[in-house]
Parts: C-alpha cells; structure tokens; sequence
C-alpha cells in the first residue's frame, strides 16, 4: 500500500489524537522535533485520515530531499483577530457606529474567539453556536441578534478566504410598539419649544427627516431659484459632517408655508449651517434635551403623553398621513424609504381599518347603488337615480352610448343635472 508515492513501511513519525476532533502528527528531522496539527491549507487535522495524509506528504518530500519546515509554520494571516480588526480600519460606516464596532470587536469578539483560524469551518461552527448560547445568558434577545448580525456582516466581507460560510442561529425578535402621538399634542409640546429653536423643529416636523439629519442641513443644499431643499448631509460625533444619510439616498423637498419663512431668514447667515446655535451645529443629543424639557411641561399643563423625540416627530408623521389616507407611495417618497418597508413598519398601527372586521359588519361601498333585484328588472325605475362618481361608472343595463348621453345628462331630483 501506497500514499502519495511513498510505501507505508517508509513513512516516518507518529500520529496520536491529542483531543476530541483534533490529531497531530510528530517526528524527528535534522536533529530537531516537529509536531504538526495543521493541514497545509491552514486547517487542523481532525480526523485519522487527514493525519495519514499530512504523515505521508513530510515522508515523501523528506525521501526527497525537499522537506522545507517553514511550510508548516503557523501563518496567522487567516486568525479571527487579525482579520477582523482589519476589518475595523477598513470600515466605511459612520464615525458614531465605528466607535461601537470597535468597542464590541475589542470587548466581545476577540476575548472568545481569539486566534481561531477563520478556515476551519467545523470548529467556527461549533464556537458560534456557544458564542449565542453565551450570550443568550447574559444579554437580550435584541441585542443577541445584533451582536451575531454584526459578526456574520465580518464574515461575508472575508467569504472569498473561506471554503464556506460559517452557519449562523436564526433569532426572530419582536419589535417594539412604535409610539406616536397626534398633531394637536406636537402643537402642546411646540408652545414649550423657545422660538429661537423652532426653526428646525418645524423641519424635523415637516419632512419626518432625522435628527441627524437636521442638524447637517447645510446651506449649500437649498436651492433658491427654484424654492427647494435637500437633506444629503448628517451630523456626527465631534460635529463633524458625513456626506450621506442613513440610507444612503438624498431627500428633496419643495418649499412649503410651514418652513419657507424659516429657510427666507437664513438666506443672509453667514454659517453654513442652515440651523445653528450661534455657528454650533445642533447635535441629536441637544435636540432630545429641548424636546424632552417641552415635552415635561406640555405634560405638566395639557397632561401630554411623554414621549421621545424620534417618536414624537418622525413615527408621528408617518403615523399621522396614513390616518389621513395618503398611501403608502405617497409617505415613502418624502421619506426617501420603499412603500414596503413603510406598509411593514407602520402599517399595523392603523386600527381604524379592523373596526369592521371586529364587529363582522361589512364596509357599505359609498359607489355602489343599493338597488334590489326586482328594481333591477325595471331600469326605468332607477336610470333617474343613479349618480357617477369620479373614476367610476354605476352598473347599467343600458349600452354605453346611452349610459354617456341620456344617464349622464339625465335629470335627478334634488341634485340637479349630472354632467
């Protein structure tokens, strides 16, 4: 019997199984003692055969005279925290989540996982499955899922070093109710706002933009021979400006008379900033304080829910159009998001619609004549009665030509003439 060219009465060294799943290989050489628990592609030898293989290869090339130690030296290029901290530096996010990405690479990631090889896929998997039990203990389901979300996005940017992708537990988490209150509470909450922050508070209002958002509003994105504005731009941490938004997608917006006298007084500033604080950009964190002190207040006279500026402003104008009917088209394009994550979201929070369903009671269609089937048999009893609406057209027994001359024009009582 042969391996790889060489008798197995010539092969050298050991094989011996130093724990559960993993073999090294052992042998002497040049005066020196070597012992090999890798594959020559980096990957721990974890069966027998896989050792066998490794055992035959060294004998070969020794027989050979090619034997070269250093093919076998560990090469930490494929570990887990080399790699991913490349990945950190390499990160093209937002300076305020790559502070929270290396925070929970340095804190979290590394201390389990170390120098793991990234290539050995039956061992990753293995640690992952331990890392999400770990952490089902000690966090929320919430945070678990982000956690996992963030190191399987780590391994899809390195999928072209490894053989497969790692497998990854699936946690569904329930989002939490979205709060949102109604236009009369924003005007308790504005009468507490001081006048001198209105301005972009009728923005973030308005627009159901960001926060952020806001407060990068830059002068250079108004445009005023056309009477339109757009949000491209953000706020960061250090006041700093990043050039895109969450979604990576720039919001146009015309003027309207709720802001066009804001925006006409800021034409002759001097900042750059469309809103500021004396030259000081407005930062999330200074939005919320004079929210939330308003919001105290408005409470304390008018009893107004106490809520959180994002809820109050953004998930208040999403929710406050769709009860006013506009679809979900309409709200996306102002939002720069798909109708579909509008419906997903925001959808189920409009009740009004299940009021029927309930009850069991079935919805009148305001365009459908309530006829009989006896008064249907005598169209002349009801051609007098019947009114068209907009974008429809009653049933008929009459043909077309008779239903666009005579019924359209045909007299009713107490209406007047259709047409």
């Amino acid at each position: 019997m042969k391996i790889k060219g060489i008798a197995i009465k010539n092969l050298i060294g050991q094989i011996r199984q130093i724990r559960p799943n993993l073999f090294q290989f052992y042998f002497s050489y040049g005066n020196k003692r070597y012992f090999i628990q890798r594959g020559l592609d980096g990957v721990p030898l974890r069966t027998r055969d896989d050792a066998f293989q490794i055992q035959g290869y060294v004998s070969l090339m020794i027989q050979e005279r090619r034997f070269d130690p250093k093919m076998f030296e560990k090469d930490t290029s494929h570990y887990f925290n080399n790699l991913i901290r490349t990945w950190v530096k390499a990160s093209d996010c937002s300076p305020e989540w790559l502070e929270k990405r290396k925070r929970i690479v340095e804190n979290i990631f590394i201390p389990y996982f170390g120098d793991l090889d990234v290539r050995d896929i039956p061992h990753l998997n293995i640690k992952i499955n331990e890392f999400n039990l770990h952490l089902k203990e000690k966090v929320g389901d919430k945070y678990r899922k982000n956690l996992l979300s963030e190191l399987k996005t780590f391994f899809n940017s390195i999928s072209d070093l490894l053989p497969r992708m790692p497998r990854f537990p699936k946690i569904k988490v329930q989002k939490p109710v979205i709060q949102w209150i109604t236009s009369e509470a924003q005007d308790q909450i504005f009468e507490f706002i001081p006048a001198h922050h209105q301005p972009i508070f009728n923005l973030l209002r308005y627009t159901g933009c960001r926060p952020n958002e806001a407060g990068g509003f830059l002068k250079t994105n108004i445009f005023w021979d056309r009477k339109e504005f757009a949000l491209s731009t953000v706020i960061g941490m250090g006041k700093t400006i990043k050039n895109n938004t969450k979604n990576k997608r720039e919001k146009m917006f015309p003027f309207i008379p709720e802001l066009e006298d804001d925006l006409m007084k800021t034409k002759d500033d001097s900042s750059h900033f469309v809103y500021h604080m004396d030259g000081r950009p407005y930062t999330v964190r200074r939005l919320e304080k004079v929210w939330d002190r308003a919001n105290k207040l408005s409470t304390e006279k008018y009893s107004t829910p106490r809520i959180r500026l994002y809820q109050g402003l953004k998930h208040s104008f999403v929710s406050q159009r769709l009860e006013q009917d506009y679809t979900y088209d309409q709200i996306s394009e102002v939002l720069g998001i798909s109708p579909e994550m509008v419906r997903t979201r925001y959808g189920k929070y409009q009740t009004g619609k299940l009021v029927n369903i309930m009850r069991g009671k079935k919805k009148t269609n305001l365009f459908t004549p309530e006829f009989t089937d006896t008064q249907l048999k005598k169209p002349n009893d009801f051609k007098g009665k019947m009114v068209g609406a907009r974008g429809f057209e009653p049933p008929t027994p009459d043909t077309p030509c008779q239903c666009a001359t005579r019924l359209r024009y045909a007299p009713i009582k107490d209406h007047g003439t259709i047409g």
